[in-house]
């Protein structure tokens, strides 16, 4: 199921979540950042909460079929 937040952003409550942190650049949120729990690296994603392809360089990736929703940690 999903949600549509507005035409570009969506959550799919069939993908999993996963925590972000953002990443400052000049004291403003420039991105955010996830750590991969299948790659055990950094993908940097947009700074705003919802749903991302994966950015996986493993084709073999789970992710690359469900994508994955992400939100800012607290």
């Amino acid at each position: 199921m999903k949600i549509a937040f507005d035409s570009t952003y969506h959550w799919d409550f069939s993908a999993p979540t996963f925590e972000a942190e953002s990443v400052l650049i000049d004291g403003y949120i420039h991105r955010y950042r996830v750590e991969c729990p299948y790659c055990k690296i950094y993908h940097f994603h947009g700074p705003r909460d919802g749903h991302r392809e994966a950015h996986c360089t493993d084709v073999d990736s789970p992710f690359f079929a469900t994508g994955y929703n992400i939100q800012l940690s607290d």
